[in-house]
């Protein structure tokens, strides 16, 4: 059915515009009826490569669409979004440790230096992460000198913190009162770690390859480019490529934390309930605690 008004007193002005662009446009273009493609360009202006462009080039199609307003705010989006990451990573962490002590099961783990472990753990990791991207990516696309020189610093700093609050949470557990059975169920799970049955692995993991290996990898990169900068200011930079011994480091940062939190579950040491009649109370006595730590 035909809905055209059929009068021209009928037909409204707006109508009457329209018909006269359109007829403009139709010959101003001139387009190939005998080519359907053609025409179609001709008529809405638009190429088929910028449908293939928008599907397999999305980057380019929202720079071209985005102009030089986004090239200005990339730095800050991208920051922004560092610092959203970062926080939501820190939180994953802190939750871990926070389900872990909440639990109350394992005297081990009811500390607060737990939760705060696995964070200082978790950004040390993320560091190191980056940093294996960063080399897996170098031949593409180099880290910059200022970036390097950040997550080194960064490297350094977390390293320590983490030994201190690892020092400070295995210590907490030793020094418990042993009289009292889940103390001595702590003391037991510390002992594990330090001379016990996973004393190779914590010693061997998470302090040499995690913590020693990581901390001077960073602490060399630090003062070699100290040195080079103090005797070389006017040579001009050489290439930099794939630093191994930074690698390495960040590859024993990652396996370091990964064997931190496996032993950490593995060594939590359970306070069984006492078997005897004393109703006053409810758990064994410290030997027994002891025992089961051993048998684990």
């Amino acid at each position: 059915m035909n809905h055209e008004p059929r009068g021209p007193e009928m037909r409204p002005s707006g109508w009457r515009l329209r018909k006269a662009c359109v007829g403009w446009l139709w010959r101003e273009r001139k387009p190939n009826l005998s080519e359907p493609a053609k025409c179609s360009q001709h008529l809405t202006g638009f190429r088929w490569c910028n449908v293939r462009s928008a599907i397999w080039q999305p980057a380019k199609c929202w720079e071209h669409f985005a102009g030089a307003s986004f090239e200005a705010r990339e730095h800050s989006i991208r920051k922004v979004l560092a610092i959203v990451g970062a926080a939501l990573g820190a939180f994953v962490a802190f939750y871990t440790g926070m389900l872990l002590m909440s639990s109350g099961s394992v005297p081990f783990w009811d500390t607060l230096l737990l939760p705060m472990l696995f964070t200082v753990s978790a950004f040390d990791t993320g560091v190191a992460l980056v940093e294996v991207i960063a080399a897996a990516l170098a031949k593409k696309e180099e880290l910059a000198a200022e970036a390097k020189h950040f997550m080194e610093c960064c490297v350094v700093v977390l390293v320590a913190v983490e030994a201190v609050v690892l020092a400070a949470f295995l210590g907490s557990a030793l020094l418990a009162d042993a009289s009292v059975a889940t103390g001595a169920a702590a003391a037991a799970s510390a002992s594990m770690f330090v001379s016990g049955q996973l004393a190779g692995w914590f010693w061997g993991l998470v302090v040499v390859v995690g913590l020693v290996a990581p901390f001077c990898m960073a602490l060399r990169g630090l003062l070699a480019k100290k040195g080079v900068a103090a005797t070389s200011k006017d040579a001009a930079p050489a290439k930099a490529g794939v630093d191994a011994l930074a690698l390495s480091g960040a590859a024993g940062a990652l396996i370091g934390g990964c064997a931190l939190r496996f032993l950490v579950l593995a060594a939590g040491v359970h306070a069984t309930p006492m078997l005897s009649q004393r109703p006053s109370s409810r758990w064994s006595t410290s030997a027994e605690v002891v025992e089961v730590g051993r048998a684990c």
